[in-house]
């Protein structure tokens, strides 16, 4: 079963970020998740948290 996760960090102008996370199975309508946060260190610390996770499930990093 191939699958992928994808965590993207958006920054607002204003201050604050969001948390963008899509998955799926390859070649099927995939799943989005966007939660937001006033501080964007908690922002940017939330995908590492999530890879670990992540990794313990199967998944293998991969950077871009």
């Amino acid at each position: 079963m191939r699958r992928f996760y994808l965590m993207i960090v958006q920054r607002y102008p204003l201050g604050g970020a969001s948390l963008v996370r899509a998955w799926s199975r390859i070649g099927s309508p995939g799943e989005m998740q966007v939660s937001h946060h006033r501080d964007e260190g908690r922002a940017i610390d939330a995908p590492d948290e999530t890879a670990r996770l992540k990794q313990r499930r199967g998944y293998l990093p991969n950077k871009f």
